[in-house]
């Protein structure tokens, strides 16, 4: 009976050998990250250029950089990695995708009126078009037979990179359009500052908000800080249209009292900053 059970735990454990490295694989594979993924992840610079008629932003990875050019009636996308490059390039009545790899490089050209596509590898290139219907095929170099095989394993990969490239400008476009509805639902403020500092004159220092707009604003929610980040926070208070509130630091007789007994705002230099309830930064005055 031991005999028995010891072969059988041998046994057990020679398949338990055998199904490891199969599952270990298969784990590493369904956790590799990709950088469209998570690119938030892995990003080490990204920039954006803005132009009245145009758009470019550029991101650096830790796995490749993305750019994307959009102007006029044209844009630019490219994807670089450290063994390829895929660029599109679109305008009116014409679409050029290219993939650059140490095989060689495959270029599709899509017009209104014809197509091509070309392969070019230090063993010849091979160019295929396509116009009015008719297909017609030249090749110029010493190994067709070659070129053929490595146009296969070329577009393969030209189709794999172009979806990524795709899925990253798509990203990008949407990521931007949602920033300029955010800016244009941002809400637009005429808030001036003043500071008195000399806690011995009069009630004692404040800090005055003015409504320069012909509307009220509701400043609930709104924050006072000084330099120091000494902060004070509105609960219910709104300013009237061309009028003004002040905060005062301790007086009592007030309806905004900050109701300290230590001074807030320096006598030799200060900054006031006004943040609205999203913590945007409406208003900065130094003195």
């Amino acid at each position: 009976m031991e005999t028995i059970t010891s072969s059988a735990l041998t046994a057990v454990l020679l398949v338990g050998l055998m199904v490891l490295p199969v599952a270990s694989e298969n784990l590493s594979k369904q956790e590799e990250p990709s950088s469209f993924e998570r690119p938030e992840n892995n990003i080490k610079s990204s920039t954006v250029t803005r132009g009245p008629e145009s758009f470019v932003k550029e991101v650096s990875t830790a796995l490749d950089d993305f750019k994307v050019n959009i102007s006029g009636d044209g844009s630019e996308a490219s994807l670089e990695d450290g063994v390829s490059r895929i660029k599109t390039s679109k305008e009116p009545g014409k679409t050029v995708r290219t993939l650059k790899t140490s095989e060689g490089l495959y270029k599709e050209v899509e017009r209104y009126d014809r197509e091509v596509t070309k392969v070019s590898t230090p063993r010849g290139e091979l160019k295929v078009k396509i116009e009015d219907g008719r297909k017609t095929t030249s090749f110029e170099g010493v190994n067709r037979s070659e070129v053929e095989r490595v146009k296969a394993s070329l577009k393969q990969k030209f189709q794999k990179k172009l979806d990524e490239l795709n899925k990253r400008d798509n990203y990008t476009r949407e990521l931007d359009s949602q920033e300029n509805i955010k800016g244009e639902d941002e809400e637009t403020y005429s808030i001036g500052l003043e500071v008195q500092p000399d806690t011995s004159e009069g009630e004692g220092e404040y800090v005055e908000i003015e409504n320069n707009a012909n509307n009220s604003v509701d400043i609930s929610g709104w924050r006072i800080e000084d330099d120091s980040q000494t902060s004070f926070t509105f609960e219910n208070a709104t300013l009237e249209a061309e009028d003004s509130i002040k905060l005062y630091t301790d007086y009592n007789e007030t309806e905004h009292n900050w109701d300290r007994v230590l001074a807030v705002w320096a006598e030799s230099g200060d900054t006031a900053y006004l943040y609205d309830r999203k913590d945007n930064l409406v208003e900065k005055q130094s003195y």
